[in-house]
């Protein structure tokens, strides 16, 4: 693939500034990127100590983990977008790395959507890269008509694919991609599957979807407890070893732990033998025993520490036959052009509701609806009314509601 390979070394000096320093080294011919003892720490929390990590040509890889873990930093460092505390990135000479973010720049929101995956490009083949962004946009499952709309207008899916095509315009050599599936509809997941399949570029993937993991990756890795763990095997797979690994871990820590029992026991036995009977051998042991111990002590076998975060929802039962009614409603996401209308909906305390749908057909635009009439408490109450003891809480897509700059360690 490449007469010759140069490695570019982003290494961290000791006056914390970041540098690059190419070299060559000694890497096999499928080698793209490395990892060598990569750290990086978020303030009071480090997310990883020490790992490695090695992407080949024709990797299809998974990196699953608890939320905080430091996965979608994980890719911003690959991609060159932030500086690891300690370690080296490498990388083959000239090495085209594209990352599909989480969630669409404010920058591009206004834009329609030919635009917003033509920008950043340049001015010159505008053309044919409008020509190539077009067959790109229709592979993922977009109409032409499409083409026009304001990107704030296309549904949380249809800005996830919009973030696949910009990063296929790079024509990457790597293709990072930060939970891809995201807000996909069945039809738009099985695309998502059928291109992941079937590329030639290799990648890797952040995802909490099990059935996508196992439907494409080859390799998956675990973040967690600071560390990374890697398997050649798809998801459940590895899983499933993963788990194995931690029984084990469990049990020789348990049986560790007795030992180390048994041992300050059996100590302080000799120990109190010794003060009595004032026996200078009795008292050597006790101190050879404890000296035994904290070797013990500190070889101890690691076990996982889980992921540290609980979630913890008070609520309280509704005395009442309905929380919501609804009837004979337009759901507009532009005024008077009804998407569809809602002939007749009742919720009652004890449901638990599912909206499903194609993307675009509406499914987000009938959740903010009724946060307005909530809200705003809009006049129409024969079409749309709340149990007026109703407490109203909205989980959205973008997190709009969270003030993103506040950190939250």
């Amino acid at each position: 693939m490449y007469d010759q390979f140069r490695v570019h070394l982003r290494s961290v000096m000791n006056d914390g500034r970041a540098r690059p320093v190419p070299k060559r080294v000694d890497v096999t011919m499928s080698v793209l990127l490395q990892c060598v003892n990569l750290s990086y720490s978020r303030p009071h929390k480090p997310l990883f100590q020490h790992i490695n990590l090695s992407i080949h040509d024709g990797d299809r890889m998974g990196l699953a983990g608890h939320n905080g873990s430091g996965k979608s930093t994980l890719l911003h460092l690959l991609a060159g977008i932030e500086t690891p505390d300690a370690g080296e990135i490498r990388t083959v000479r000239q090495l085209r790395v594209a990352l599909v973010e989480q969630f669409v720049p404010d920058t591009l929101s206004p834009l329609s959507l030919l635009d917003a995956a033509l920008i950043g490009f340049s001015e010159e083949n505008h053309w044919s890269e409008s020509y190539q962004a077009e067959a790109v946009l229709q592979q993922l499952g977009f109409t032409i008509a499409q083409l026009t709309t304001p990107v704030h207008g296309l549904s949380g899916g249809e800005q996830n694919l919009l973030l696949i095509a910009r990063a296929l315009l790079k024509n990457p050599q790597l293709l990072l991609m930060d939970e891809p599936g995201n807000h996909l509809d069945i039809q738009a997941m099985s695309q998502l599957q059928s291109f992941l399949a079937q590329t030639r570029v290799p990648w890797l993937m952040v995802s909490h979807d099990r059935v996508l993991l196992n439907a494409v990756c080859t390799r998956t890795l675990f973040l967690r407890d600071e560390g990374l763990y890697a398997f050649d095997l798809p998801y459940d797979q590895a899983k499933l070893e993963m788990q194995h690994r931690d029984e084990t871990a469990e049990r020789t820590r348990l049986n560790e732990e007795r030992e180390i029992d048994r041992l300050k026991a059996s100590a302080k036995r000799l120990a109190t033998w010794g003060r009595v009977y004032d026996n200078e051998d009795l008292a050597r042991k006790a101190k050879s025993m404890e000296k035994r111990i904290d070797k013990l002590e500190a070889d101890r076998t690691f076990v996982t520490r889980g992921s540290g975060l609980r979630l913890s929802l008070a609520s309280r039962a509704l005395a009442a036959k309905q929380v919501l009614y609804v009837t004979r409603l337009p759901v507009c996401a532009v005024p008077e052009q009804p998407l569809y209308h809602i002939d007749e909906l009742i919720i009652k305390p004890s449901d638990r509701v599912a909206l499903l749908g194609a993307n675009g057909v509406g499914k987000s635009t009938t959740l903010n609806l009724l946060r307005q009439h909530y809200e705003q408490g809009l006049p129409d109450p024969q079409r749309l009314r709340f149990n007026p003891n109703v407490t109203l809480g909205f989980y959205d897509q973008q997190l709009e509601a969270l003030q993103v700059s506040i950190n939250r360690f």
